[in-house]
């Protein structure tokens, strides 16, 4: 046994000495020591606070709540938790919205959540696509060309 692990040992074994105990003592006191019981309410209270950082995609979210939940013993209420908690931490409301408006199981909850969000990261490149190349799609463009079209239209005889 190594020095880090024999004082590490002492003070559990105390008012006796580690050579005192038997093997199976021993194994005992430090899978203790290493590997403390888990706390069930502990657990499932990290699993109800989590919530996706900032960085964090739908299925990165989503295997965040998979790992808190391993401890929690939901038995067979794990997949609604794991829904339930999933819609309440998804950050894009529109895509909340669409996640209240019908049951669903939590990998359906999740696709979807992951299909808005691959939408949405392909609204932003083609923005800022367009950003680079003149946005001709935004409302005070359009709005603009209506009004001239309107105005060309008139002068030209023809009413809309």
């Amino acid at each position: 046994m190594g020095k880090s692990t024999y004082s590490t040992l002492k003070d559990p074994c105390l008012p006796d000495l580690p050579a005192e105990k038997s093997y199976e003592e021993i194994i005992t006191i430090l899978k203790g020591f290493y590997k403390p019981k888990v706390l069930e309410v502990a657990e499932t209270y990290r699993f109800h606070q989590a919530v996706p950082t900032e960085s964090e995609s739908v299925a990165q979210y989503a295997n965040k709540l998979k790992h808190l939940a391993v401890h929690c013993n939901f038995g067979t209420y794990l997949t609604r938790a794991l829904r339930d908690q999933f819609v309440g931490g998804v950050r894009s409301r529109s895509t909340r919205k669409k996640l209240l408006s019908e049951d669903r199981t939590f990998d359906q909850a999740v696709k979807v959540a992951q299909a808005d969000e691959l939408a949405e990261r392909r609204i932003e490149r083609i923005a800022s696509q367009c950003g680079k190349n003149g946005n001709h799609t935004s409302p005070q463009y359009i709005k603009q060309e209506e009004i001239s079209f309107q105005r060309r239209g008139c002068k030209q005889g023809k009413t809309f």
